[in-house]
Protein backbone atom coordinates (compact mmCIF):
# COMPACT_ATOMS: atom_id res chain seq x y z
CA UNK A 1 0.00 0.00 0.00
CA UNK A 2 2.81 2.16 1.09
CA UNK A 3 4.69 1.65 -2.48
CA UNK A 4 1.38 2.04 -4.35
CA UNK A 5 0.55 5.58 -2.29
CA UNK A 6 4.34 6.99 -3.35
CA UNK A 7 3.37 6.17 -7.04
CA UNK A 8 0.36 7.54 -7.21
CA UNK A 9 0.48 10.25 -4.64
CA UNK A 10 4.04 12.13 -4.88
CA UNK A 11 4.73 14.51 -8.06
CA UNK A 12 7.28 13.29 -11.06
CA UNK A 13 10.32 15.35 -9.38
CA UNK A 14 9.96 13.85 -5.92
CA UNK A 15 10.05 10.17 -6.88
CA UNK A 16 13.20 11.21 -9.02
CA UNK A 17 14.96 12.74 -6.06
CA UNK A 18 13.92 9.27 -3.86
CA UNK A 19 15.57 7.46 -6.88
CA UNK A 20 18.79 9.17 -7.04
CA UNK A 21 19.62 9.27 -3.24
CA UNK A 22 18.83 5.45 -3.16
CA UNK A 23 21.51 5.16 -6.33
CA UNK A 24 23.74 7.12 -4.06
CA UNK A 25 23.23 5.19 -1.60
CA UNK A 26 23.49 1.84 -3.04
CA UNK A 27 26.60 3.27 -5.02
CA UNK A 28 28.45 4.17 -1.79
CA UNK A 29 27.83 1.09 -0.13
CA UNK A 30 29.86 -0.83 -2.81
CA UNK A 31 32.31 1.81 -3.17
CA UNK A 32 34.76 -0.60 -0.38
CA UNK A 33 38.33 0.13 -0.39
CA UNK A 34 41.48 -1.05 1.74
CA UNK A 35 43.84 1.79 2.70
CA UNK A 36 47.08 -0.07 3.42
CA UNK A 37 48.85 2.99 5.25
CA UNK A 38 46.01 2.88 7.88
CA UNK A 39 44.90 -0.73 8.37
CA UNK A 40 41.46 0.49 7.87
CA UNK A 41 38.36 -0.45 5.70
CA UNK A 42 35.89 1.53 4.54
CA UNK A 43 32.59 1.03 3.51
CA UNK A 44 31.22 4.48 2.31
CA UNK A 45 32.03 6.63 4.81
CA UNK A 46 31.84 4.25 7.35
CA UNK A 47 35.82 3.03 9.15
CA UNK A 48 35.49 -0.37 10.10
CA UNK A 49 37.97 -1.41 12.49
CA UNK A 50 40.37 -4.05 11.76
CA UNK A 51 40.18 -7.12 13.33
CA UNK A 52 43.84 -7.61 13.75
CA UNK A 53 43.86 -5.07 16.76
CA UNK A 54 41.10 -5.99 18.27
CA UNK A 55 42.04 -9.57 20.83
CA UNK A 56 39.33 -12.42 21.61
CA UNK A 57 37.56 -11.85 24.87
CA UNK A 58 35.83 -14.57 26.92
CA UNK A 59 32.43 -15.06 26.77
CA UNK A 60 31.75 -15.86 30.00
CA UNK A 61 33.79 -13.01 31.04
CA UNK A 62 31.80 -10.35 29.18
CA UNK A 63 28.89 -11.63 30.18
CA UNK A 64 28.72 -11.58 33.91
CA UNK A 65 31.46 -8.32 33.34
CA UNK A 66 29.18 -6.47 30.79
CA UNK A 67 28.61 -3.12 31.03
CA UNK A 68 26.94 -2.89 27.44
CA UNK A 69 23.18 -2.79 28.28
CA UNK A 70 21.32 -1.91 25.45
CA UNK A 71 24.29 -1.21 23.17
CA UNK A 72 24.07 -1.97 19.44
CA UNK A 73 27.58 -4.09 18.64
CA UNK A 74 28.56 -6.02 15.67
CA UNK A 75 30.45 -9.44 16.75
CA UNK A 76 32.34 -12.97 16.38
CA UNK A 77 31.83 -15.82 18.20
CA UNK A 78 34.61 -18.31 17.93
CA UNK A 79 34.60 -21.34 19.34
CA UNK A 80 37.10 -23.29 21.62
CA UNK A 81 39.56 -23.45 19.19
CA UNK A 82 39.47 -19.87 18.34
CA UNK A 83 37.49 -20.73 14.70
CA UNK A 84 35.08 -18.17 13.69
CA UNK A 85 31.42 -19.72 13.88
CA UNK A 86 28.79 -16.71 13.95
CA UNK A 87 29.22 -13.08 12.92
CA UNK A 88 25.99 -11.19 13.95
CA UNK A 89 24.54 -7.88 14.67
CA UNK A 90 22.62 -6.68 17.42
CA UNK A 91 20.74 -3.41 18.74
CA UNK A 92 20.73 -4.92 22.52
CA UNK A 93 24.53 -6.68 22.72
CA UNK A 94 24.55 -7.50 26.02
CA UNK A 95 20.89 -9.24 26.14
CA UNK A 96 22.28 -11.42 23.01
CA UNK A 97 24.99 -12.18 23.92
CA UNK A 98 23.54 -14.06 26.55
CA UNK A 99 20.95 -15.48 24.04
CA UNK A 100 23.68 -16.66 21.89
CA UNK A 101 25.01 -18.31 25.53
CA UNK A 102 22.23 -20.02 25.80
CA UNK A 103 21.46 -21.80 22.75
CA UNK A 104 24.70 -22.90 21.81
CA UNK A 105 27.19 -22.90 25.01
CA UNK A 106 29.36 -25.01 23.32
CA UNK A 107 30.47 -22.73 20.06
CA UNK A 108 30.29 -19.58 22.42
CA UNK A 109 33.47 -19.49 23.79
CA UNK A 110 35.27 -16.54 22.65
CA UNK A 111 33.88 -12.73 20.91
CA UNK A 112 35.79 -10.39 19.48
CA UNK A 113 33.64 -7.39 19.18
CA UNK A 114 32.71 -3.46 18.41
CA UNK A 115 29.87 -1.23 19.90
CA UNK A 116 28.32 2.02 18.20
CA UNK A 117 26.66 4.82 19.65
CA UNK A 118 22.86 4.37 20.42
CA UNK A 119 21.03 6.21 17.60
CA UNK A 120 17.38 7.29 17.87
CA UNK A 121 17.09 6.37 14.22
CA UNK A 122 17.36 2.47 14.38
CA UNK A 123 17.68 2.54 10.68
CA UNK A 124 21.52 4.53 11.12
CA UNK A 125 21.78 2.27 13.79
CA UNK A 126 21.14 -0.97 11.01
CA UNK A 127 23.05 1.30 8.17
CA UNK A 128 26.18 1.86 10.64
CA UNK A 129 26.21 -2.11 11.98
CA UNK A 130 25.80 -3.90 8.48
CA UNK A 131 28.62 -2.55 6.50
CA UNK A 132 30.80 -3.59 9.83
CA UNK A 133 29.52 -6.74 10.05
CA UNK A 134 30.29 -7.63 5.78
CA UNK A 135 33.61 -6.17 5.94
CA UNK A 136 34.87 -8.59 8.76
CA UNK A 137 33.51 -11.52 6.45
CA UNK A 138 36.01 -10.25 4.20
CA UNK A 139 38.67 -9.86 6.65
CA UNK A 140 38.14 -12.99 7.62
CA UNK A 141 38.43 -14.19 4.35
CA UNK A 142 35.85 -16.76 4.81
CA UNK A 143 32.52 -16.59 5.90
CA UNK A 144 31.28 -18.75 9.23
CA UNK A 145 29.10 -21.70 9.36
CA UNK A 146 26.68 -20.15 11.37
CA UNK A 147 25.85 -17.87 8.72
CA UNK A 148 26.81 -19.64 5.21
CA UNK A 149 24.94 -22.77 6.32
CA UNK A 150 21.21 -22.35 6.55
CA UNK A 151 20.55 -25.01 9.43
CA UNK A 152 23.40 -23.95 11.28
CA UNK A 153 22.21 -20.06 10.85
CA UNK A 154 18.70 -21.18 12.28
CA UNK A 155 20.36 -22.41 15.30
CA UNK A 156 22.10 -19.20 15.92
CA UNK A 157 19.18 -17.25 15.15
CA UNK A 158 16.05 -18.61 15.84
CA UNK A 159 16.42 -21.53 17.98
CA UNK A 160 15.33 -21.13 21.63
CA UNK A 161 17.87 -20.74 24.84
CA UNK A 162 18.12 -23.80 26.42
Amino acid sequence: LTEWYRRKMLPPHMLQEIADEQAERERLSSARKFDRTKGDWYFGNVSIPNLKDMKPARVTRLIHNNPFDSVPAVFIIYNATKTPVYIGMSTNFKTSLEVLQKRRPSQTQWIRYYTIPNYEDKQLTIGTLTPIREAWKEMLGIEPDGNAIEAERTKWENDPPS
